[in-house]
């Protein structure tokens, strides 16, 4: 018998694009696709600010504009209840819950090796420091590894997306 994962999978993006366009159009594009969308948003696990939504009361860009955000997202109350049985596994449909966390990093790493384009064929490496005013990491656990699962890779695409737009 096969093992279910009900934890999810985590996949990781670094980008200049700030939650309030990347995350409040995800959940806005998710809302189109699930009508009976339910979720919650807060700027951490177990923090005050912590808010329930639906269809009709979806976050707004601003109150994505700050240092962390924690979303969860759900397609209706039959979601919501699978989840309080087998966490993030997917359901019968392939759908499932999704999770979308972002922080805000007010600094430029160091990056030892950048590769360069094939145009400088005698030097592929070289060091140099990332300039840009601020880099938000974003984390999309779906249900199942994108790259196996066509509802997960969905997802992570949605998001992948929105963080490349700028």
């Amino acid at each position: 018998m096969e093992e279910t994962n009900t934890e999810g999978f985590d996949s990781r993006i670094v980008s200049t694009t700030p939650p309030t366009r990347v995350l409040h159009q995800a959940i806005v594009e998710l809302a189109k696709r699930w009508p009976l969308i339910l979720g919650s948003v807060s700027s951490g696990m177990g923090s005050a600010d912590h808010r329930d939504f639906s269809a009709d009361t979806l976050p707004s860009a601003s109150e994505l504009d700050r240092d962390q955000n924690w979303i969860h997202v759900m397609r209706d109350e039959a979601m919501d209840r699978h989840v309080d049985e087998m966490c993030l596994a997917p359901m019968a449909d392939g759908e499932g819950a999704v999770q979308l966390l972002s922080t805000r990093y007010n600094w430029s790493p160091l990056l030892p090796r950048v590769t360069l384009p094939a145009k400088y064929e005698e030097q592929d490496e070289w060091e140099g420091q990332l300039c840009c005013p601020r880099l938000y990491f974003y984390e999309v656990t779906t249900p199942m590894d994108p790259a196996d699962h066509p509802f997960s890779r969905e997802i992570y695409e949605l998001v992948l997306r929105l963080c490349r737009a700028g």
